[in-house]
């Protein structure tokens, strides 16, 4: 009697077990394949973007501002080549610590690039020198975001 009673509790017991462990493996399986499917929607809409920055020569033209020279820059970051990132928003803690940050400062300088190149005008003297700091800066920061861009698609 007594060997039916261990028995039916180690059953119970392994039973248990097994049903929490199907569900955590199923519950690691569907983080996996949300992972996967942010990654690689990112990495689609990162790829495009640096195609842009890239195809309209932004760095040289962050130079030449740098340098002093007047630029009309018309083409703009399309604000569209933003929207899985801030459809995904609130799934990118998906990804792994790093990638996010890395992704943040990407999308954050791409934009603010992109914008603040549009809204220079004529009326900022060129040849002053915050001015010229600050160009160098936003050169920097492109340069730091597209190496992140191209991170985080080289490594997905």
């Amino acid at each position: 009697m007594t060997e039916t009673i261990v028995v039916q509790v180690l059953t119970g017991f392994f039973a248990v077990v097994a049903a929490f462990g199907s569900v955590y493996l199923s519950n690691q399986f569907e983080k996996k394949r949300k992972e996967r499917v942010i990654r690689n929607a990112l990495v689609q809409e990162v790829q495009t973007i640096l195609y842009f920055l890239s195809n309209h020569d932004y760095l040289n033209k962050l130079a030449e501002l740098q340098e002093g020279n007047f630029l009309v820059i018309e083409e703009r970051v399309p604000v569209h080549y933003f929207s899985v990132y801030e459809a995904l928003l609130s799934d990118i803690g998906f990804l792994r610590r790093t990638e996010v940050s890395d992704l943040i400062y990407f999308y954050t300088v791409a934009k603010d690039v992109g914008r603040d190149m549009i809204l220079h005008t004529s009326s900022v003297p060129l040849s002053d020198a915050k001015t010229k700091v600050y160009y160098m800066m936003k050169h920097n920061e492109l340069l730091n975001a597209i190496a992140f861009g191209n991170k985080f698609v080289k490594e997905s």
